[in-house]
């Protein structure tokens, strides 16, 4: 896939390819053309792995506050009832399936499915069996 084959204006952006576009790691330089001159958008459950993940690593003050603004730069999906029918759906398709972050990964799912964004991510192997049972979760990836 290119970045032109994606037709949206807005992408809702994964925790890997936020963190790897982020702090220029990873495949960073992969996904960087695909979220150029588009909304970029974040599901809460995304926010809060990303703030975990900071708890979890102790970040200081500093590198705190350098998430707060670079998460300020993305619109922000929050749950709502249509959001958590569609967690739930998935959520019972596919509990114990997924491995870890399976939470997070589903309401992710969910937010991008009913909102009708495209999602961009690095984690196939965990989206692309919901995609293929749900065809409306739509993934945008390098190699797809």
């Amino acid at each position: 896939m290119k970045p032109e084959d994606v037709q949206a204006e807005q992408l809702l952006v994964d925790t890997d390819v936020f963190s790897y576009v982020a702090a220029g790691k990873g495949r960073h330089a992969d996904f960087e053309p695909f979220l150029s001159y588009r909304v970029l958008v974040l599901s809460f459950a995304t926010v809060a792995e990303l703030w975990y993940l900071a708890e979890k690593a102790g970040w200081g003050d500093r590198r705190r506050r350098d998430l707060a603004l670079k998460i300020a730069g993305h619109a922000i999906v929050y749950p709502d009832m249509r959001v958590a029918q569609k967690w739930a759906e998935l959520s019972a398709a596919f509990r114990g399936q997924l491995g870890g972050g399976e939470t997070h990964d589903l309401w992710t799912a969910a937010c991008a499915m009913v909102h009708g964004i495209p999602m961009i991510t690095n984690n196939l192997r965990h989206f692309q069996p919901v995609a293929h049972a749900f065809p409306e979760l739509q993934l945008v990836h390098p190699d797809l």
